[in-house]
């Protein structure tokens, strides 16, 4: 779900074949092009339990429909709950991804918000978990630079 959540055509293609209806799924499907009936499911998926997601998951998920329907400010409190929920450090846990991305778009929020000493602190975290990147985070990566000096070029 979460890699769909970036894409919207199989998102939609899933939720059409498997007839899922979940106001979490709902959200997620709809924030990339109806952000206010988006914004409708996320309120009732914030009061609905989502066993198909764990809970990290479902913390990113829920900021970042926060993010998309232009709610920052709650965007900036649903990714702060990625990071209070504890990870495995012996097993794989996707958790970690979600962490260090919940901060570059924490950073985001906060920038959008006006808070440009926030959003750099979360970009500069956000870049230092992911130094050592592969590939396909790269462009993450240097987005969050390129968005860093835009910011420090503003003060």
């Amino acid at each position: 779900m979460i890699a769909a959540a970036f894409d919207p055509e199989p998102l939609a293609s899933w939720a059409e074949g498997l007839g899922i209806d979940h106001p979490l799924w709902n959200a997620v499907l709809y924030s990339h092009s109806d952000t206010a009936r988006a914004r409708g499911y996320l309120d009732s998926s914030l009061v609905t339990e989502a066993e198909f997601v764990s809970a990290v998951s479902r913390a990113f998920l829920h900021g970042l429909v926060a993010t998309r329907t232009g709610d920052h400010a709650l965007a900036v409190g649903l990714f702060s709950r990625v990071d209070s929920i504890p990870l495995s450090l012996t097993a794989y846990n996707s958790g970690w991804g979600l962490r260090a991305l919940s901060l570059a778009l924490r950073a985001d929020s906060y920038a959008a918000l006006g808070d440009t000493a926030a959003a750099i602190g979360h970009y500069e975290r956000f870049t230092g978990m992911w130094a050592n990147a592969d590939s396909l985070a790269t462009g993450h990566v240097e987005r969050a630079w390129a968005r860093m000096e835009a910011l420090e070029g503003g003060r």
